[in-house]
């Protein structure tokens, strides 16, 4: 299990915005610290209840939260802690070998857009996408981008793209085809590039290959 990057990319932009005073970014880089060393908030921390009710707002707003009307005064994180590791790569992709893997291993890709990744139910209607465009896409993605990228890379940052759209519930969740190529351009390869820069802003950065 690693600690979900979507968790760290929401409070690192939280952290640099200009919306929160400097008390709250300080409890920020402590939340951040705590979940990423697996470490409870030390018991001495004192913070002013004001301030703390603002940043809960904050984080409530940014969807990284969400308040437990069940449970009056309780919050909840909206996205999973951790996550599970992606294995090691253990084939190296190339022109050789290409549709002979992704063949082999598109079950595993579109798993990710299934409830609880057993590539059978989508978390939307039609998630899963046409199995056979799938591999299509991602044949031609593999070539259009030289095999810069690794199937680790392919898997982890579509993993990190699905648990973003939990918050929402899934409603605009692409189809798996569809996040590999729509209209020649490329969400696989923009949250790839977003996972190594998390301030990238993926709602305005479009890579177009």
């Amino acid at each position: 299990m690693i600690f979900n990057p979507a968790i760290e990319n929401i409070l690192n932009e939280m952290v640099s915005s200009e919306v929160i005073t400097n008390e709250q970014q300080g409890l920020c880089k402590l939340i951040l610290f705590s979940f990423q060393n697996k470490i409870n908030l030390p018991n001495y921390l004192k913070v002013d209840m004001n301030t703390l009710q603002e940043l809960i707002s904050k984080l409530v707003y940014s969807r990284l939260i969400e308040r437990d009307y069940d449970l009056q005064g309780n919050v909840q994180l909206s996205l999973p802690l951790y996550i599970d590791a992606v294995e090691e790569e253990v084939t190296e992709i190339n022109t050789t070998n290409v549709k002979a893997f992704v063949e082999a291993n598109i079950n595993t890709y579109r798993a990710l857009f299934s409830k609880q990744k057993k590539g059978t139910t989508g978390l939307r209607h039609g998630s899963l996408g046409d199995k056979q465009a799938c591999i299509d896409k991602l044949i031609k993605w593999f070539k259009k981008t030289k095999f810069k990228y690794s199937w680790k890379e392919v898997l982890s940052s579509t993993e990190y793209y699905v648990s973003l759209q939990k918050p929402n519930n899934y409603q605009y969740l692409q189809n798996a085809d569809y996040f590999i190529y729509k209209n020649n351009r490329s969400n696989l390869s923009v949250y790839i590039e977003e996972s190594k820069n998390p301030q990238t802003n993926t709602n305005w950065n479009r890579e177009h290959i």
